[in-house]
């Protein structure tokens, strides 16, 4: 994928994940994701509320959240190809595996048990943000799998494999992540999940 549809396609990821969630626990996924936004409290949560979370929770509306998950996931989208501007690191490498996608989700749960300031409304929204970036993040690696290239999930664990004509695919068995376009050349473009990001977006925002 090129850039402009990894935006698009992180963008849908955020729509998909957030109405999915939705559906299956009748929650919003902020609602459980930071404990102040909790809705039916358990003892677990009481534990986490600061004493002047209800200040902040009554204007931090479900709209804002999503606004920030959405932000934040097109940013992760973008994030993996970082690389291409690292001197001396290849591309599809360190930044397109399964263990960069382990660190910001552990990011994401110390975030959520552990407060980095002192402003309330700082910490929650950092939680949301590193959740939105970390879905994001996932949409790019997983976009990158089905194209012809292909990624090593496990670098440098099983590595890629040049050609005589430059080409340059991922080795071994890749499992559900058949090749099924080649960057710049795939069928479905940024204008296509734009607009699924759009439609799914206007849905989920109706539920609130």
């Amino acid at each position: 994928m090129l850039g402009k549809t990894h935006k698009a396609f992180g963008a849908t990821a955020i729509a998909i994940t957030a109405i999915g969630y939705y559906q299956i626990t009748g929650h919003h996924i902020t609602q459980d994701l930071v404990f102040e936004l909790n809705t039916t409290p358990t003892n677990e949560t009481l534990l986490h509320i600061k004493p002047n979370s209800s200040e902040y929770v009554n204007w931090f509306h479900p709209l804002v959240q999503y606004i920030i998950l959405l932000l934040t996931g097109i940013i992760g989208a973008s994030a993996p190809d970082i690389d291409q501007s690292i001197p001396g690191m290849k591309h599809r490498t360190w930044t397109h595996t399964l263990w960069a996608i382990l660190i910001f989700s552990g990011l994401t749960y110390y975030l959520r048990y552990h407060y980095l300031t002192n402003e309330l409304l700082v910490n929650m929204t950092l939680v949301i943000a590193m959740f939105g970036f970390t879905i994001g993040y996932t949409s790019h690696l997983l976009g990158d799998a089905f194209s012809t290239s292909g990624i090593d999930w496990f670098y440098p664990l099983i590595g890629y494999k040049t050609y005589g004509s430059g080409a340059t695919v991922v080795r071994g068995f890749r499992g559900p992540f058949i090749p099924i376009y080649s960057v710049g050349h795939g069928v479905i473009g940024a204008g296509f999940w734009s607009g699924v990001a759009f439609i799914l977006s206007l849905y989920y925002i109706l539920l609130l």
